[in-house]
């Protein structure tokens, strides 16, 4: 493991360099530890309840190079990377996401062929490759799920209606720097995608 220190990363399209700045930053056997940030070009906001958010150099670079192409018309806000943790941080991870999933068919029996999708692991639990995003627009983060994955469906449909052409925008910046959002309509809000080589991983459950 090679620390880089108490220095922030500047996350250009196809670099990642240390800067004095508030952003700490550890390389971690390949892997970018970031904490919430609002002076990088991908801006970083950790979801709940983590502190930060480890991503592969690999993935982070092509999200800089989607924020590139985006310019000001929109911002990336990285909220999910690598979730690492022990045996039985894993096995608590696992009964929250199995409790959830019973949960949500109980809410909605008819949608219980989601439940795998959203209520897997999705790669967090395999490597950095695999990242939720979010949008910022006109300084306001938008929240596209307001219940977070038990948003109902017509919620979903009237925001992908409302943000129409902004989503369209940055689900193709994010593919044409090899990026693919998840085709399940709550996983594509919350922009869940995985780089192009690593697809096949995110929808394992495998803690």
């Amino acid at each position: 493991m090679s620390r880089i220190g108490n220095n922030s990363i500047r996350m250009h399209p196809t670099q990642v360099t240390p800067e004095s700045d508030s952003t700490a930053s550890d390389d971690l056997n390949g892997l970018v530890l970031l904490h919430s940030s609002n002076t990088t070009l991908v801006r970083v906001r950790p979801k709940w309840p983590a502190r930060d958010v480890l991503i592969d150099r690999d993935t982070l670079q092509r999200l800089c190079r989607a924020q590139d192409r985006l310019g000001d018309r929109a911002t990336l806000v990285l909220t999910r990377g690598y979730e690492r943790g022990g045996r039985l941080r894993r096995a608590w991870r696992r009964a929250l996401r199995e409790l959830g999933g019973l949960v949500f068919i109980l809410v909605y029996p008819t949608r219980w062929r989601e439940r795998n999708d959203i209520f897997s692991a999705n790669g967090h639990d395999i490597n950095g490759s695999h990242v939720d995003v979010r949008v910022m627009y006109n300084n306001r983060l938008l929240n596209p799920l307001p219940l977070g994955v038990f948003t109902s469906r017509a919620q979903c449909a009237m925001f992908e209606h409302e943000h129409a052409a902004l989503l369209r925008l940055v689900r193709s910046e994010l593919q044409c720097a090899g990026l693919i959002v998840h085709l399940n309509p709550v996983e594509a809000l919350q922009i869940h995608c995985d780089t192009a080589n690593n697809i096949d991983g995110h929808a394992t459950d495998r803690d």
